[in-house]
């Protein structure tokens, strides 16, 4: 068989993307193709990892639209919070601002670090700290 046509691939995709999201298993996928559009496994792979990026992409993008929308509402909160000088409001919604951006790492205000020992003899966590010069 020759090269398809860009258009069949396209509907193939398609095809293959409904039953992604109706939970076929790959192997049923791969079947049907076959049976439907007589194409071989390696197409059908090719057409189911192209489905997940896909997915991937639009997902990512609608990630990136929810954040844009939701950083609008914030700085429209903080600017009528400050019209009407309710300045917590306006503090608070920086706050969720920058929480949503990841502008800020969260970390412990102590951090316990901890030395798994098991494994060595006295004589010889001895001698690494010897080593290590603290004696």
């Amino acid at each position: 068989m020759g090269r398809k046509s860009l258009a069949e691939v396209e509907a193939r995709r398609k095809d293959v993307l409904e039953m992604m999201v109706l939970g076929k298993s790959n192997s049923h996928i791969i079947s049907w193709c076959a049976t439907n559009y007589g194409v071989g496994r390696s197409t059908v792979e090719n057409d189911i990892i192209a489905c997940h990026k896909d997915m991937k992409r639009l997902s990512d993008e609608d990630k990136e639209s929810t954040i844009n929308l939701h950083v609008n509402r914030y700085e429209l909160i903080f600017e009528r919070a400050l019209e009407l000088s309710d300045f917590r409001d306006g503090l608070a919604a920086l706050a969720a601002k920058e929480k949503l951006m990841r502008l800020h790492q969260e970390q412990p205000l102590v951090q316990i670090n901890t030395l798994n020992v098991s494994g060595y003899t006295d004589e010889q966590l001895l001698a690494i700290k010897k080593a290590l010069g603290n004696d």
